[in-house]
């Protein structure tokens, strides 16, 4: 993925970078799991600081039904409350 070359390579980071983890993607159901959204995003939080992280929902979603797009969007959701909710009151 893109996303981590870069943030491995030393593009920008910090103040200068925004990073938007697709978590959701086109590989299989395992990768989909609920544990993913907030490891990713706790990832980003490494290089980029929190007011210019987002999760990025549209990866791989025009390709799944209904059920599972709604699956997942619930799964960021839940993944981005998660996450607020372990960072420092501001």
């Amino acid at each position: 993925m893109l996303v981590f070359w870069s943030i491995r390579s030393g593009w920008p980071s910090g103040g200068a970078a925004r990073w938007g983890p697709a978590s959701t993607t086109s590989t299989p159901p395992a990768s989909r799991a609920p544990r993913r959204p907030p490891e990713l995003l706790r990832t980003g939080l490494q290089a980029i600081p929190a007011d210019r992280l987002w999760g990025n929902p549209d990866c791989g979603l025009k390709t799944l039904g209904w059920p599972e797009t709604r699956s997942s969007l619930a799964n960021l959701v839940a993944a981005a409350r998660t996450v607020r909710g372990e960072l420092p009151e501001s």
